[in-house]
C-alpha cells in the first residue's frame, strides 16, 4: 500500500489508487492533496450502490457479496461520493467507467485559475 507520509504534498505527477480507498481508513483527501497542479489520479473500486442494488434485486449470490464488501475492506464509496469529491477539489473528470461493480475514475487537477 502507498505510504502517503512519505510523500510531500503536491509533488505527485501521477497517482494510481486500485481498491487502496477501501483497505484504508485514510480519506480522499489525503491523496488528492499529494497531486501536483496537472497531475493524473486514477481511482478504481466496488461501487457500494451498485452493489446494494444487486443485494435488493436478489441477483447476487452470498457468498459474492460477502467477497465485495468484506474482504479486507474498511469502507465502501460510491463513484458519485469519489466524483463529488474530486470536483469540489479542482481536479476535472477525464474518464468514469462503470463495470458491473466496479469504478474506474482518472482526474487531472486543474491548475489554479
Amino acid at each position: 500500500m502507498l505510504d502517503l507520509n512519505k510523500m510531500v504534498d503536491s509533488s505527485s505527477t501521477e497517482l494510481d489508487i486500485e481498491n487502496s480507498l477501501e483497505m484504508s481508513n485514510l480519506p480522499l483527501a489525503s491523496y488528492l492533496k499529494k497531486m501536483h497542479y496537472g497531475g493524473r489520479i486514477r481511482i478504481s473500486g466496488t461501487d457500494i450502490g451498485e452493489v446494494s442494488r444487486s443485494i435488493v434485486n436478489r441477483s447476487l449470490a452470498p457468498e459474492r457479496i460477502q467477497e465485495l464488501l468484506y474482504d479486507g475492506r474498511i469502507k465502501t464509496m460510491s463513484i458519485f461520493d469519489i466524483i463529488s469529491e474530486l470536483e469540489e477539489n479542482n481536479f476535472v473528470i477525464l474518464k468514469k467507467i462503470m463495470n458491473n461493480y466496479k469504478y474506474y475514475i482518472e482526474a487531472e487537477r486543474a491548475n489554479p485559475v
